[in-house]
């Protein structure tokens, strides 16, 4: 008889008939895990007492260990000097693409940006073009790696240590509690991002070493922000970035329709311009067909909503479509068209309480997050997970499976859940310490727990041991985040042995859910060899063995997803399509912005020099659109009609658009304070049966019985009669100014028009 805590019978696994296979397995017991927590996933006294005797057992070895590696420490690299010659990938093979694109980034000017697909070895191909560029350019080379997370930091860190000739002494942190700075013996310095933002820039010139560094940004779309970007601001010679897509991930629920997402955007100009652009591309289908990750199969399973939940999704749904309307309306009255995320347009009106729609954007706000909740919590999802586990480990004992969710909360349900059905399962979410994460990891490393459930902290750059099963529990309407998720569960063994995964993908049939089907094609994507689609009713746990047997809980293999995916640009049939015909591709492109008075700008605000007519164009098809497409092969004019919830085809551009000047400074807004060399624009806006100037803080210029100085005041007279004077001689509304000095202006069909010249300026109240 074993202890207490190892009894002599489990509770019943989820199939009956599976007891005997799983009681031949090699399993080890296991613990009665219900002794030892409380009703809320806490310990319960048994559970502290053993806690205790844990960690006493592990403070002992420890120390006898401490002891025994004391001497041998005292040899380490440690103390040693800096090599001459840089070595970081001295214990590892180098896959083709990481020597071709290094190369390609020496040729390029020592800028660029890797786009590779999870899992593939970014971090080793970094590491590559540091040494290289040490030995063959620059001998007195710093480095500055910037990461998310303190995780990561770690993680280079050891890598660097595990695989280099450098001395520990000469790779310092920045952020986590360390803050250590460039010198004669620290060469490289591997940085949390927030840490960077604040303190990278000031390292840098304090220690003079501008001219011989390397920055390197990881997961380099996350460096995107007003707080964030302050790290471009570090002085340097060489810019490497790193991501498996550089595309930012926006925050929308996919209930944001107002206009829809391109598949795929373009990358972040702020990035590109600090950076370099794109010089290298490896997508998931490249490296399994190079074997660098692993050969797998995705089933896709679309799940049930119950009867329940499916009154209250519809509902929710109903008032959520009300609330948009409502939401597209108060936004069209402001600005003249649909906001470009109405999520985002949401989430700034229900911080203002005195705004008019504050109360709707609340509303919405909420009821958005509760139908996620829904699709989140929902009971099929719970079934399906508890099946396939059951299932894999009832076939393949030896299985190592890998859990992803988005919520954390649920996260820990699941957890509770396994843990209390007698797994070997452990846990890993941003709200857990470090150490107790970095223990979880090494726990699903080691094969003593063969489970590991985790949230999407997990999914972006954190070094994932491998796993021959995924589930993806629940997603976000982003195919860059469900990539990066198979990415994870197909990187290789360490051992470099082969494997073929198998990923479970879940999803709620007939809901927002299944949105992401329309986004991508999966087997164009992904390159598997085979993508399975079903539709699934999983068995409750507590269902008996024999009534589960029935075929009705058994997958029904379907034809195909359950949404298609639009064709791009180059697989559109443009025979016959006319303007204003409904565009049968995806609505993709370069993004830019028209106004009412034939002006053309792009999403920077910069005016393009000779708009083709495109605005007048655009009225005629989608008459409130104020923001349209490129697309980058065809230059195809498309813009979203929300009448018909539609792409429109407009025209063809004859030639390139050209981006004329910098963009005026809007007066009175936050980007016009301090001396400015920009013109700074104004509106045009009546007031009281009169037109008068209008500044972008809702001050107005004032005219001679207001001013205290009268020729500022008779200033705003003078313009107001010089922009009524070019609407008759142009035939044309004039809402918006702009005042260079003293002259201003007025720009019509992306041609700039002369006003009249102001003595003094303006004054506004």
């Amino acid at each position: 008889m074993g202890p207490w805590w190892f009894p002599e019978s489990m509770n019943a696994p989820l199939d009956a008939d599976m007891t005997q296979q799983e009681n031949e397995s090699s399993e080890p017991p296991l613990l009665n895990i219900d002794a030892l927590l409380d009703d809320r996933c806490g310990l319960s006294a048994s559970g502290e007492w053993l806690l205790t005797q844990l960690e006493i057992a592990r403070c002992w070895a420890a120390h006898a260990d401490d002891s025994a590696a004391a001497h041998d420490l005292a040899g380490e690299q440690e103390g040693g000097s800096l090599p001459t010659r840089w070595e970081l990938t001295r214990t590892l093979q180098l896959w083709s693409w990481q020597r071709q694109c290094a190369q390609t980034w020496f040729d390029r000017g020592y800028q660029g940006i890797a786009k590779v697909v999870t899992g593939a070895g970014k971090t080793v191909f970094a590491q590559h073009v540091i040494e290289r560029l040490q030995a063959e350019v620059d001998p007195e080379l710093r480095v500055a790696i910037v990461v998310p997370t303190i995780v990561l930091m770690r993680q280079w860190v050891d890598s660097l240590r595990q695989h280099s000739n450098l001395p520990h002494h000469s790779i310092g942190c920045l952020g986590g509690g360390a803050s250590d700075s460039f010198s004669d013996t620290i060469r490289v310095l591997v940085c949390v991002l927030n840490s960077a933002s604040t303190g990278l820039a000031k390292r840098v010139r304090e220690a003079n070493v501008a001219e011989h560094l390397l920055l390197v940004v990881d997961e380099c779309h996350r460096a995107t922000g007003r707080t964030m970007s302050k790290v471009f601001e570090t002085p340097r010679r060489y810019s490497l970035g790193l991501s498996a897509t550089p595309e930012r991930q926006g925050t929308e629920d996919v209930a944001d329709r107002a206009t829809p997402s391109p598949t795929g955007g373009s990358m972040e100009t702020a990035i590109t311009d600090e950076l370099g652009p794109v010089i290298y591309e490896l997508s998931v289908a490249e490296a399994v067909r190079d074997r660098i990750l692993s050969t797998f199969e995705i089933r896709h399973y679309g799940l049930p909503l119950e009867p329940d939940e499916r009154a209250v999704y519809d509902k929710l749904s109903r008032n959520i479509r009300d609330l948009a309307k409502t939401l597209k309306a108060a936004a069209a009255r402001r600005r003249g068209r649909t906001p470009p995320s109405l999520f985002r347009f949401a989430q700034y009106h229900a911080q203002r309480p005195g705004s008019a729609v504050h109360v709707d954007a609340q509303q919405y706000l909420t009821a958005v997050r509760r139908r996620k909740q829904l699709l989140y919590r929902a009971r099929a999802r719970m079934y399906a997970v508890l099946a396939i586990v059951s299932r894999t480990l009832a076939e393949t004992p030896q299985s190592k499976i890998l859990l992803f969710h988005e919520s954390i909360d649920e996260v820990m349900r699941l957890y509770d859940t396994l843990l209390r059905a007698g797994r070997r399962v452990t846990v890993d979410h941003s709200r857990l310490p470090d150490t107790l994460r970095a223990e979880s990891i090494s726990l699903f490393r080691s094969g003593a727990a063969n489970i590991l459930v985790s949230a999407r902290a997990l999914i972006e750059g954190f070094d994932v041991p491998s796993a021959d099963v995924g589930i993806i529990v629940a997603s976000s309407a982003s195919p860059r985040q469900r990539i990066q998720t198979i990415g994870r569960v197909l990187r290789r063994p360490k051992d470099g042995s082969s494997k073929r995964a198998l990923i479970h993908a879940l999803y709620m049939a007939h809901t927002v859910d299944d949105a992401i089907y329309e986004k991508v094609d999966w087997n164009s994507v992904t390159g598997a060899e085979q993508n399975r689609y079903f539709q699934w009713l999983p068995p409750p746990p507590t269902l008996p063995a024999e009534k589960r047997a029935s075929g009705v809980y058994e997958p029904v293999e379907t034809a195909g997803p359950p949404r298609q995916p639009k064709p791009s640009e180059l697989d559109v049939d443009w025979t016959g399509l006319k303007p204003g015909d409904s565009y049968p591709g995806k609505y993709e492109g370069d993004e830019y912005r028209c106004d009412h008075q034939g002006n053309v700008f792009d999403m920077a605000g910069r005016p393009i020099g000779n708009p083709q007519g495109v605005p007048g164009m655009i009225a005629d098809v989608c008459s409130d659109a104020l923001r349209f497409k490129v697309t980058p092969g065809r230059r195809a004019v498309l813009c979203w009609d929300r009448r018909s919830h539609s792409a429109k085809f407009v025209c063809f551009l004859p030639e390139p658009f050209r981006i004329a000047t910098a963009p005026p400074a809007k007066a009175g807004a936050r980007e016009a304070v301090g001396p400015s060399t920009r013109p700074l624009q104004f509106h045009v806006k009546p007031f009281r049966g009169q037109r008068r100037i209008w500044d972008y803080a809702g001050k107005m210029a004032l005219v001679p019985e207001q001013a205290s100085d009268a020729d500022k005041g008779q200033d705003a007279v003078r313009l107001v009669e010089a922009v009524e004077a070019a609407e008759k001689r142009l035939g044309i509304a004039i809402s918006v100014v702009m005042i260079d000095g003293t002259e201003a202006y007025c720009m019509v069909n992306g041609q700039r028009h002369r006003l009249c010249r102001l003595k003094k300026g303006l004054e506004f109240r």
